[in-house]
């Protein structure tokens, strides 16, 4: 199980390092595309888990707004 795990991080670990290094090689259009691509995923995936957060928040006031009911 140990084996399998670290070879899992490993693999994830070296696709990372792999697509770093390859990023400033490509072409100039295709580099613009792909840093566009990349921060929309960011801004999307920090605005999902900001909602994500805050739902139960909101459910826990809703519940008590309506208990007052």
């Amino acid at each position: 199980m140990w084996g399998y795990g670290l070879l899992s991080i490993t693999t994830i670990s070296l696709a990372s390092l792999f697509a770093i290094a390859v990023i400033p090689f490509m072409g100039r259009s295709c580099y613009k595309k792909l840093m566009s691509f990349l921060v929309a995923l960011a801004v999307g995936t920090l605005a999902g888990d900001a909602l994500l957060h805050l739902i139960p928040h909101v459910s826990s006031f809703l519940s008590f707004l309506l208990a007052d009911l």
